[in-house]
C-alpha cells in the first residue's frame, strides 16, 4: 500500500547552544548541575522582552499549538500571556529551574495562562472534565542559550521551542496579530485540496488539520497534522509533511475574498467548502434554553425538570466528541451521549434521525430522567430534516435549525 502522506523528520542543530564536553573527573555532578542551573536560569531571564514558547500540550498533539509569551525575572516571578486568553490578558506566578533527573523548568504556583492546558477541568470544552488538554506545566531543558531553549514536557514527553522576542514586539499587539491570523482560516469548515490532478479533503479542528484521501489501493484513509497560527497570517505546521510528492510547511491567505490557501511553494492550494450539516456533524455545537422555540422550550423543561435531582444541566450540545456524534449532556458531571445518524442533504440541509442507543450514562438519562423529552425534540428514530440558518456560513458561531415539516420546532446553537 503506497501512503499519500509521509512526515519529515526535522533535524536542526543548534552550534551555538551545543554543550562542550566536560571532564567528568574534574567537577562533582552535584556541581555540574548547580552550574547548569544556574546557567539556564540566567538564559531564561536575561531575554529583557522575553519569549515566545509554542506550546503544544497532549502526547499525541491531538489540540495542536499555542502561543504563550513568557517574561522570567531574576525575583523568580514569570509573566505569562497567550492566544488562548486573547491580548491583554496576562497573568504572573512563581518559577523555578532546579536539578530533577536533568535541569527541570517548572511552573510552581497557579497561572492561569499556562496551567489552562494541564487543568483537569476541561476549561475550554474541547475534551472532558478529568482530563483538560492533557498538557505539561513542568520541562525538561534540553538544551538553553540566548537564542533558543528546547523544552521537553515532562508528562507528555513533546518537545517545544522557545525564541526571544525582539525589542520592539509589543507582546498585546503580537498576540493580537495571531488571534487576527485564525479569524482569516475558517477552521469549522472542510476544505478541497488541489494538486493538479490529485484532491483530497481537509479540515482543521483544535489547531490540528485532518486529511483524508484514496490511496493507491482504493482505500479512504485519515491523517492529522498539528499546526500553530502565526502573526504573520500564516497557519505553520509542526513539522513539514509530503503530500501527493509536494513538501508542505506552512499555509497562507493571498486572496482573502476567496479564502484560498496556499502551499509555501504556491503550487497547490486549499478551497472551502460550506456545508452547515458537516460543521455540525463535525464539531460541538451547544443548547441554549433561552433560544429554543416555545415547543422545544417546553420538551427541553422536562429534561431539566427530570435531571434536578441529580443536580444541574452543565451543558447540552450537537456533535461529536470522543468518535460519537448524537445528543451529549453533562448533569453535575455525569456525561452522557445518546448516538444520532445524519444525513447531509445540501448545503443547508440536515436529517438527524435517532440511533436507539448510547452510552450506558446516556441510555440511564434517556430512560430514568426525562432526557427521551430532549431527543423526541432533535429527531426520533423517525428522523427529522432541518433547513439550517447561520450567522457566517464560512466560518458559523451559531447556526439556526428549523424542522422542514413543522415551523414551530427551531433552535439555535452555538
Amino acid at each position: 500500500m503506497k501512503k499519500i502522506f509521509s512526515l519529515i523528520a526535522s533535524a536542526a542543530v543548534l552550534a551555538a547552544c551545543t554543550p562542550e564536553e566536560d571532564d567528568i573527573f574534574d567537577k562533582s555532578s552535584a556541581a555540574r548541575a548547580d552550574e547548569a542551573v544556574a546557567e539556564y536560569t540566567d538564559v531564561l531571564t536575561g531575554a529583557a522582552n522575553g519569549w515566545l514558547l509554542e506550546y503544544y500540550p497532549e502526547e499525541n498533539l491531538t489540540y495542536g499549538g499555542y502561543n504563550i509569551l513568557l517574561k522570567f525575572n531574576t525575583d523568580g516571578t514569570v509573566v505569562a500571556e497567550s492566544d488562548v486568553h486573547g491580548a491583554g490578558t496576562t497573568a504572573s506566578s512563581l518559577f523555578s529551574v532546579s536539578q530533577s533527573a536533568g535541569i527541570m523548568l517548572s511552573f510552581d504556583t497557579y497561572n492561569e495562562v499556562i496551567h489552562i492546558f494541564s487543568d483537569p477541568e476541561d476549561i475550554l470544552g474541547v475534551s472532558q472534565n478529568g482530563y483538560g488538554l492533557e498538557g505539561d506545566f513542568e520541562f525538561h531543558i534540553i538544551s538553553a542559550c540566548a537564542d533558543s531553549v528546547i523544552l521537553k514536557g515532562r508528562k507528555t514527553g513533546v518537545e517545544m521551542t522557545m525564541k526571544p522576542l525582539d525589542a520592539g514586539v509589543v507582546w498585546d499587539e503580537y498576540i493580537t496579530a495571531v488571534l487576527a491570523a485564525k479569524s482569516l482560516f475558517t477552521a469549522n469548515t472542510k476544505y478541497t485540496y488541489t494538486d493538479g490532478d490529485f484532491t483530497a479533503t481537509a479540515q482543521m479542528n483544535y489547531n490540528t488539520m485532518y486529511f483524508t484521501y484514496t490511496d493507491d489501493d482504493g482505500n479512504e484513509l485519515t491523517e492529522y497534522f498539528p499546526f500553530i497560527y502565526t502573526a504573520d497570517t500564516t497557519l505553520k505546521f509542526r513539522e513539514p509533511f509530503v503530500i501527493n510528492n509536494r513538501t508542505v510547511s506552512c499555509l497562507t491567505i493571498p486572496d482573502l475574498s476567496a479564502s484560498r490557501l496556499l502551499t509555501n511553494d504556491g503550487q497547490a492550494y486549499f478551497e472551502p467548502k460550506y456545508s452547515l450539516g458537516d460543521i455540525v456533524a463535525e464539531g460541538m455545537w451547544f443548547f441554549s434554553y433561552s433560544s429554543m422555540s416555545e415547543r422545544c422550550a417546553l420538551y427541553f423543561s422536562y429534561v431539566l425538570s427530570g435531571t434536578e435531582s441529580l443536580g444541574d444541566v452543565q451543558y447540552m450540545f450537537l456533535g461529536t466528541n470522543s468518535g460519537y456524534f448524537g445528543f451529549h449532556i453533562n448533569v453535575a458531571g455525569s456525561y452522557g451521549v445518546l448516538l444520532y445518524e445524519y444525513t447531509v442533504v445540501d448545503d443547508n440541509t440536515l436529517t438527524l434521525t435517532f440511533a436507539g442507543r448510547g452510552t450506558s450514562t446516556g441510555v440511564s438519562l434517556y430512560s430514568n430522567y426525562n432526557v427521551k423529552y430532549g431527543v423526541a425534540a432533535i429527531g426520533s428514530s423517525s428522523g427529522r430534516t432541518y433547513t439550517l440558518e447561520a450567522d457566517d456560513p464560512a466560518n458559523p458561531t451559531q447556526i439556526t435549525f428549523t424542522a422542514t415539516d413543522d415551523s414551530n420546532i427551531a433552535f439555535t446553537l452555538y
